[in-house]
């Protein structure tokens, strides 16, 4: 019986899916999300894949082997003030560590003026009369000074549950030495109130610095019955329309979980679907022959840069959630505001501005016809014939021409200009956004983006992928087969991924013994967590990393570390593989020696090897890409200055080998591919467009 795998991702305009057999065939669907019911939009993409294969919703589902989904359901519930209302605990005397945040601020220069959200109650994640302190102290060897009162306690849950909350969480000052005082207090709360969730530190995030550590669990505690709520829904609407096999959750570092490990940790879950577009961009890049790849993804709400350096993703260990720095582990990706919904508007210096507010799938663009009439980036688009407003969404959607007009003429008598030239304008600005997003990327952190490939995808990334590459000076510009739902594509090219880690501090370390101790440690509780997954060893994988820095700093760098008994010499090695990282990182001769390198964290990736598809070759062809034309539009291109006669190309049309002239447009599944005067496409043996 054929089997497939399936990767769902909710962005905030479509839900992607896509549907992989065995042999490597691969179907993609796309339908526009809803963000009142997110379930919904899943259902509803899943249908039209069942639809497709002639088969009813129960015998599609009935045969699928693996289930990935990514969701964007807790991160929207904090950047829209939505989750539960949730009481904290921490150390007396430390209650105020949540509200002072931290030093650096933005903006940097108006801090005198500038507004402070998290100390109004109105629009913090928790209003500082629901932070509670208990006494007790643990010190930083993990010895206890001051025990745990249990009566004062008592008062603290007491009084945050007369508040009415839902959640608890817990952050004492030196758990992550000696996790007792918090385990104590989770029993407690368990067995007193067993209808609160409550997440403490040490379980977590147990790692040093106690307000981004506090930030995380508070995080946690915040989006859990949300995420609880949702992730119940979609798995019993799937089982009941024949889904019998696991339902697994992509997480922000860009591996998967059960939805019963997701549940425990569900602050892990806050980026996962941009993630899924770095996983399937290194998965295809690596048969491609890539290693240093620069990948967008332009959905319809925002755009996502990342970047793999030598055949591996970039992971960071600090991150914004919203407003706040938290110590969450995620694949470094960079999300601005510039979708095919992005605003374009003027600001009070009457210039014009694009993003970040976007219309979102609800009303959309205003050439989606659904009641929204601001101008968007899409709109410009239609407007310039990029998009053929009769082939939109595979022709299941009807674009209005008419429409878009009018929403930009409205913005150009604004601006003292004509529709072109507002048109124009959304779209440079829009382009000059990215381009300083992936310089960000890149250039700031000591890379060459002409060392790079770039991979565009999402609904918009094609349409902007050849100017991009001018911009840049970039040699190629990849636009994959699976364009339009290549982060849900990344899914299916997933494992299983625990990320564990401890803090624990060596200054100049010798002794391999306690590296030893630590990791293995790290290893069985990896290797516990994998086996509730159901993996097998033999499919078992883990990886070893420390972050290291210099004495009296307050960053880290991440080193591997090998996966052996480590001896002194391995120490020597480990310390000389920090030097080099760093002066790659900030620049020669900026090394200092002299001043000792700390070890601050010891970190474990337990990975549990998920079977792969195979991606399936075509045959190279030669023949003239003319039999793949569909007929000419007028088209304008900044080279040209104007509109220009160009060739309008079917994508399921071109097979591999065929090249495309520029200046040309390529109708793909529910996207189109723009290549510039000068530019040529090539279709390579995967079907994907190659712009060089």
């Amino acid at each position: 019986m054929m089997k497939f795998i399936i990767g769902t991702d909710i962005g905030g305009t479509f839900t992607d899916t896509v549907v992989m057999d065995r042999t490597g065939e691969i179907s993609f669907f796309k339908d526009p999300s809803t963000p009142a019911d997110n379930t919904k939009g899943v259902l509803a993409s899943i249908e039209l894949a069942s639809q497709e294969m002639g088969l009813s919703h129960n015998e599609f589902l009935a045969k699928v082997d693996t289930f990935f989904h990514g969701t964007t359901v807790g991160m929207n519930a904090v950047l829209t003030r939505q989750g539960s209302k949730v009481g904290f605990i921490t150390t007396r005397g430390f209650k105020d560590t949540l509200p002072m945040m931290r030093a650096s601020r933005t903006p940097s220069f108006d801090i005198l003026k500038m507004d402070m959200p998290s100390l109004r109650d109105e629009t913090n994640l928790i209003p500082t009369y629901l932070i509670e302190e208990v006494s007790e102290r643990i010190d930083s060897q993990g010895l206890e000074i001051t025990p745990l009162d249990m009566n004062d306690l008592g008062r603290a849950v007491k009084n945050l549950v007369d508040q009415g909350v839902e959640a608890i969480g817990v952050c004492f000052l030196w758990s992550i030495r000696n996790p007792d005082h918090e385990n104590r207090i989770k029993e407690y709360i368990s067995e007193k109130y067993p209808e609160l969730f409550v997440s403490i530190s040490s379980e977590v995030m147990p790692v040093i610095r106690e307000y981004e550590r506090s930030v995380v669990t508070l995080v946690n505690s915040y989006i859990a019955k949300i995420i609880q709520r949702y992730l119940a829904k979609l798995e019993n609407s799937l089982r009941e329309n024949g889904l019998k096999s696991s339902l697994l959750v992509m997480q922000s570092t860009g591996g998967a979980l059960s939805v019963d490990e997701a549940l425990r940790r569900p602050s892990q879950l806050f980026l996962s679907g941009p993630a899924g577009g770095l996983i399937g961009s290194l998965f295809l890049c690596d048969a491609l022959g890539h290693k240093n790849i620069l990948t967008m993804d332009m959905g319809g709400t925002s755009c996502d840069i990342g970047v793999i350096v030598d055949g591996r993703p970039t992971v960071v260990t600090r991150s914004k959630l919203a407003e706040y720095d938290a110590a969450l582990p995620k694949l470094d990706i960079n999300t601005i505001g510039a979708g095919g919904g992005s605003i374009a508007w003027i600001d009070h210096g009457i210039l014009l501005r694009v993003g970040p507010h976007s219309a979102g799938a609800e009303p959309g663009p205003a050439c989606y016809n659904r009641g929204g009439r601001e101008p968007t980036v899409t709109d410009a688009n239609v407007v310039l014939g990029y998009i053929d407003p009769d082939y939109f969404l595979d022709g299941r959607m009807t674009i209005r021409r008419d429409l878009a007009e009018e929403a930009i003429t409205g913005l150009g008598k604004k601006l003292g200009l004509n529709m072109i030239e507002t048109a124009i304008g959304i779209i440079e600005v829009t382009n000059s956004n990215m381009v300083n997003a992936i310089r960000t990327m890149t250039v700031e952190r000591g890379h060459d983006p002409r060392d790079f490939v770039m991979m565009c995808f999402g609904g918009a990334g094609p349409l902007h992928a050849g100017a991009l590459k001018e911009d840049l000076g970039i040699p190629i510009a990849i636009i994959p087969y699976t364009a339009t739902a290549h982060s849900a594509y990344g899914f299916v090219c997933s494992d299983i991924c625990h990320n564990l880690v401890i803090s624990r501090y060596f200054r100049n370390p010798e002794n391999p013994v306690p590296f030893n101790e630590i990791f293995s440690q790290l290893e069985q509780k990896g290797r516990e967590s994998l086996i509730r997954e159901g993996v097998v060893e033999s499919d078992m994988v883990f990886k070893r990393y420390v972050d290291l820095r210099y004495c009296g700093q307050v960053f880290e760098i991440t080193i591997d570390v090998p996966l052996k008994t480590i001896e002194e010499k391995d120490l020597a090695d480990l310390m000389a593989a920090f030097e080099v990282a760093y002066e790659n990182k900030y620049g020669k001769g900026t090394g200092w020696k002299e001043a000792g390198i700390e070890v601050i964290n010891f970190r474990l990736d337990a990975i549990g090897k998920m079977p792969k598809p195979t991606l399936k070759k075509f045959p190279i062809v030669v023949g003239d890409a003319k039999v793949a034309q569909k007929g000419m539009r007028s088209c304008y291109f900044s080279k040209a200055r104007g509109f220009i006669p160009t060739s309008v190309y079917g994508g399921d049309a071109l097979l591999s080998g065929m090249i495309v002239k520029g200046p040309a447009v390529i109708m793909m599944h529910s996207t189109s591919s723009v290549v510039e005067p000068g530019q040529e496409a090539y279709i390579d043996e995967y079907r994907n467009v190659i712009i060089r």
